[in-house]
């Protein structure tokens, strides 16, 4: 079918007619398979698009131009038709600002346009666009690339409450805990409010999936163990390495810095007892202090705040040293953090001040050090043993 689109004799000065329709390019490939093109004609320029779809010549229909009596049909047929819906939301776009719209321009935001039918798809093509840290972009990739392999289909029509129950299940065989589970549901959710957001229809009522706790167990190092990766940081047969990794990793055991506000600092941030920055997570202003513990940090490592690196390697390596350092816990950089706050804690800090050292903009966000150190307080009952 060839739609005819204008807006009225008013505005015929600023708006052409675009003419459009689908056809199927009548040259097949080794399966017998032909392309599905989209042909377009706009102010006397004329383009044809790939769909990237392809079909057998039989199951088009000229008329009606769409795709028929084949097990693709109603799925390649709704990519053509959220094709048509973008096509009209470029023309709307346009009506309503009062430009003009020309044939690049129009090629520009068609190709550029999020993709309207796959959640996975329109992930990667927005996730570069999100004011996001480096390390928060790598999570959501990972947690995306989980959900390319499980799989199991991904088009927005698929994705209904049975869809996430599935899904459920899918990430508990792979050895998932709850909350990581409970994470990886709730940035799926984010994106698909991201997708409705940008005009994209969903099946499912979001506020119907219900997330759950995402708040894994805290793992945290006390000082005892601390000491045993400072000792290795200072003796002579660390790997240099290894020892860059160490170094970062105690600065914020005594700092409680996320990685990414690490990766951000340079050597002159320090000259002074303290250091103010913007928070590259929750973009505060924050003012730590430089102790002695850190002094020591910075000075005995040269290449520390000068050379830097991506945050997996430094998970990796902070893995492999807690072995050499006999510490049986599985921990990551974020650990740092939870071992400078719960120290902090149980070294009589205020919780008050453990807020604002972290950045929290709720202090119940803190409270949760303070429900490690009732759980420790707890465990001493044995003394009388």
């Amino acid at each position: 079918m060839i739609e005819n689109i204008s807006f009225g004799k008013d505005a015929a000065y600023l708006y052409a007619a675009m003419n459009y329709n689908f056809f199927i390019k009548k040259e097949s490939d080794k399966s017998g398979k032909s392309p599905i093109y989209l042909n377009v004609r706009l102010n006397g320029k004329r383009a044809r698009i790939s769909t990237l779809l392809k079909i057998e010549e039989k199951h088009w229909d000229k008329e009606k131009k769409k795709v028929i009596k084949c097990d693709e049909a109603d799925d390649y047929n709704l990519i053509l038709k959220q094709l048509e819906n973008r096509i009209t939301n470029i023309i709307v776009k346009h009506r309503l600002s009062e430009t003009p719209l020309t044939m690049d321009m129009f090629l520009n935001q068609l190709k550029n346009a999020p993709p309207s039918y796959d959640l996975v798809q329109f992930f990667e093509h927005v996730i570069q666009d999100q004011d996001l840290s480096e390390s928060t972009i790598i999570k959501h990739k990972g947690i995306f690339n989980k959900l390319k392999n499980s799989k199991i289909p991904s088009s927005f029509p698929d994705i209904n409450l049975l869809w996430f129950d599935k899904y459920r299940s899918y990430l508990k065989k792979l050895g998932n805990n709850s909350a990581t589970v409970n994470t990886n549901i709730s940035i799926i959710k984010k994106y698909l409010r991201m997708a409705k957001a940008n005009g994209i229809k969903i099946y499912v009522n979001l506020d119907w999936v219900k997330v759950g706790s995402t708040g894994g167990r805290i793992i945290w190092l006390k000082e005892e163990e601390i000491k045993k990766m400072e000792e290795y940081y200072y003796s002579s047969f660390v790997p240099e390495h290894l020892k860059l990794s160490l170094g970062y990793f105690l600065f914020s055991c005594y700092t409680g810095l996320r990685i990414s506000d690490v990766m951000e600092r340079n050597r002159d941030d320090f000259n002074a007892d303290t250091f103010e920055f913007i928070s590259i997570k929750t973009k505060m202003r924050q003012i730590i202090g430089i102790g002695q513990k850190c002094r020591q940090i910075i000075d005995n490592n040269p290449m520390l705040f000068i050379a830097k690196k991506a945050g997996v390697h430094i998970n990796k390596q902070i893995k492999e040293i807690a072995k050499i350092c006999g510490i049986k816990k599985n921990i990551s950089f974020h650990t740092a953090r939870h071992s400078f706050a719960t120290n902090y804690l149980i070294k009589g800090g205020k919780v008050e001040n453990l807020q604002k050292l972290l950045g929290h903009t709720k202090i119940m966000t803190t409270m949760k050090y303070v429900h490690i150190i009732d759980e420790e307080a707890a465990l001493t009952t044995n003394i009388f043993d």
